[in-house]
Order: structure tokens, then sequence, then C-alpha cells
């Protein structure tokens, strides 16, 4: 039997060290990382600490791996899955506000009735489902803007452009005088 091709192996291999990065970053960070995460330049991802950060190199090892890996673009063209990331963008926008909003002012009230614990709880439970329920409003709109979008994009394209070059030069008449 044939070993694996290589271009079969390096996504295999991306996807596992990034999630073996990820769960090390609990534990434990290289020297070289802490050290640059404790340096005041900001140029590779400021305001990060080490932890954070192989968690991000982990991240984008996964993704890195699963672009290039068939069986994992696969499993996420599924239809089911393909509907429920529709919901993706809609929540993305709503979540702060709901979690900071309603969910906060929930947990401020229910803290000094019920204590700090159950309080987050609930707060965390209501904000969630709050944050679904209204993407799912959102989603009417967000597929609107989309729809509008598009049309205002064919419309463009469609007018008929104009360039310098193309410009026809004007000439006044010049009436002669009599």
């Amino acid at each position: 039997e044939r070993p694996a091709p290589v271009s079969k192996l390096l996504p295999m291999f991306s996807v596992m060290f990034g999630v073996f990065l990820c769960v090390l970053a609990e534990v434990w960070q290289p020297q070289w990382l802490r050290s640059l995460c404790a340096d005041p330049t900001y140029f590779l991802f400021p305001g990060q600490f080490a932890p954070m950060q192989l968690k991000t190199y982990g991240a984008i090892l996964v993704l890195v791996g699963i672009i290039d890996l068939q069986v994992a673009r696969n499993f996420l063209s599924r239809p089911w899955l393909v509907a429920r990331s529709r919901l993706s963008f809609p929540l993305y926008l709503i979540h702060w506000p709901i979690l900071f909003g309603p969910a906060a002012a929930l947990f401020l009230l229910l803290n000094g009735i019920v204590g700090i614990e159950l309080a987050r709880l609930c707060a965390i439970v209501v904000g969630i489902c709050l944050a679904f329920v209204c993407s799912m409003f959102f989603l009417g709109v967000d597929r609107r803007a989309l729809e509008l979008s598009r049309e205002l994009r064919k419309r463009m394209s469609e007018a008929p452009h104009e360039t310098p070059h193309e410009r026809t030069p004007r000439v006044d008449r010049v009436v002669p005088a009599e």
C-alpha cells in the first residue's frame, strides 16, 4: 500500500498541530513568546499576552489546514451547516449589544436576589437565547441588504461608463460677425 501523499498529510498535520497549540496554551507558553508579548513592540498582535498569542497561532494553523483539507470542506459544505452559517453575520453584529445591554442588566437585577453564581448563569443563558432570537429578526434585514447590494452592482455594471479618453472635445460654435 502506498503512503498518503504529502498534499493530504500537510493539511491534517496543520489541523492537529493547531489544535495541540490551542490546548497547550492553557498550561505552557515558550519563553520566546512570553518575552515577545511582554516587549512593548506593537507590530504583531498588540496587547495580547502569551496564551492568547499561542491560541492565535494555533487557530491560524487550523484554518489553513481546513481550507486545504477536502474532507473538512465536504463536511462544512453540508446543507444543514450552510443553512446555520447564514446566522453567523447577524449573530456577530448582535451579540455584544445584547450581552452588554439586557444580559448585563438582568445580571445586576438578579445578583442581589439569587446570588452571583445563579445570576451569572441566568444572564448568560438569557443573553445567548436573546442574541439568537434577535439575529433571526436581523436575518431578514441582512438578506434584503444583500439583495439591494446585488441590484445596485448589477445596475452599475450595466450603465455606460465614459473614460476621459473616450470623451469628445466640446466645440463651441463660433458665429462669424456680420
